[in-house]
């Protein structure tokens, strides 16, 4: 045989025939109706959760996921998963070892919660990772919907409920229990705007999405009177408004004039939270969290390696409330969590289980601060936004425990496996091969 013909056979093929001979024999359509359809459902879970349906979402979605997967082969598998299934099984064993040793705490509906939520968390990583490669067609509408549905939360929130200054009463179950969840809706409604923004058809609707957005995260501050819900407010501005610099210059008049107005009218709630925030008031909320990271710490001492088990931090506060010196003024009435998440995983699982939650958030920034390719930079963005909420509520109020925080880590995580495994599928070709199966 001839050189030349046994370097054309052995050649790399670019058209992948043979690559990929589940998606040669699966319909386009069927491939590209799942795709959506886990795109809508993680971005729906949270608004489900909102009117009480905890399974409806990760059912469907795990059907999805399996439709998906059988379509694509292992190609569809995203090359991180098995990494994040070892590490989230490592972040559960101490849980387990508290059970069978005896030597902590294990009340069983708390391993349940936790089975849930991380099974939740993996199902919608895979719903991140297939939303982080988006199309201009009917994903402009998926990431619509799932907007106005979350400032739809926001609005019935606001509406139905005349004082959220403590607590939200009566809370929606599970979603929002106390003012600062709604630290993260607002996060969350940022990050889909950010999702929806590069698809909107017009530059009329970007900003009017965006002017809606920042309208209900400022109210939601002002309503919950919240530090933390300002803080998210702020850096969603921050991050995002900047984006919009080529705005007509009568919209900067129109919304210099709205805003003027609104502070006109909300002048003493204004103030109150400028007070708050520059440390004019509650400085007693700070104090007694600092009292609840020096308890969590003395309990952590206590059992360094796996931890107390789950409400370990709950179970002991009593003890460690009355062994401890109590200054005048802190507010040290029972909680169950230390408003801080490193300090409760330390606590409940020791070393090895915040060993496993950092190795989380380290695959999390590892594929974020690589660049992506252009296309993909609007996504990364909103990434980066969700993933510091995420970081900055852990550290200052959020709970392992509750609906948000677990599944929605998961959720950027998928996506950065996303943006990263397609960046690596770019350079090594296959980007081209992607336009050739692109539906026309």
């Amino acid at each position: 045989m001839p050189a030349r013909s046994r370097r054309e056979r052995h050649a790399p093929r670019t058209d992948r025939i043979g690559r990929k001979p589940a998606l040669a024999t699966a319909s386009p359509k069927l491939l590209l109706a799942t795709r959506s359809a886990l795109c809508a459902l993680g971005l729906l879970f949270f608004p489900a959760a909102f009117l009480g349906s905890l399974w409806l979402v990760p059912v469907s979605t795990a059907a999805a996921g399996l439709t998906w997967l059988s379509i694509e082969g292992r190609r569809g598998w995203p090359k991180q998963l098995a990494v994040v299934v070892i590490i989230l099984a490592a972040y559960f064993v101490p849980s387990i070892v508290a059970c069978s040793t005896s030597d902590g705490f294990c009340p069983q509906r708390f391993v349940e919660q936790e089975t849930y939520l991380l099974a939740v968390g993996l199902l919608l990583y895979v719903c991140g990772y297939v939303a982080a490669d988006r199309t201009d067609r009917i994903d402009r509408y998926i990431f619509g919907v799932a907007l106005g549905a979350y400032i739809a939360i926001a609005v019935v929130v606001l509406v139905t409920r005349d004082n959220l200054t403590r607590d939200i009463e009566p809370p929606f179950i599970p979603l929002l229990i106390e003012r600062n969840d709604l630290a993260l809706l607002v996060a969350w409604t940022f990050f889909v705007w950010a999702l929806f923004r590069p698809l909107a058809t017009s530059r009329l609707v970007r900003i009017v999405a965006l002017l809606v957005v920042v309208a209900v995260a400022s109210m939601v501050s002002l309503a919950t009177q919240s530090r933390l819900v300002a803080m998210i407010s702020i850096l969603g501005i921050l991050f995002f408004v900047r984006i919009e610099r080529r705005v007509p210059w009568w919209w900067w008049i129109a919304l210099g004039a709205a805003v003027t107005c609104f502070l006109a009218i909300e002048y003493q709630s204004v103030e109150r939270l400028v007070r708050r925030a520059l440390l004019a008031e509650g400085v007693t909320s700070i104090s007694s969290r600092l009292y609840l990271w020096k308890s969590g710490w003395d309990m952590f001492l206590n059992a360094p390696w796996f931890g107390h088990g789950l409400g370990g931090f709950a179970e002991m506060f009593e003890t460690y409330r009355r062994a401890a010196p109590v200054e005048p003024g802190l507010d040290v009435r029972f909680t169950p969590w230390p408003h801080n998440v490193l300090i409760e995983i330390l606590v409940e699982k020791g070393l090895a289980g915040l060993a496993a939650f950092l190795a989380l958030l380290a695959v999390a920034v590892t594929n974020l601060t690589a660049k992506p390719r252009e296309d993909f930079k609007p996504v990364r963005r909103a990434a980066v936004f969700l993933l510091l909420t995420l970081i900055a509520t852990g550290f200052f109020d959020s709970t392992t425990k509750r609906i948000w925080y677990l599944p929605s880590l998961l959720y950027v995580m998928g996506m950065s496996a996303g943006i990263s495994q397609k960046r690596d599928s770019f350079l090594a070709g296959d980007a081209v091969n992607d336009k050739a199966l692109a539906p026309r």
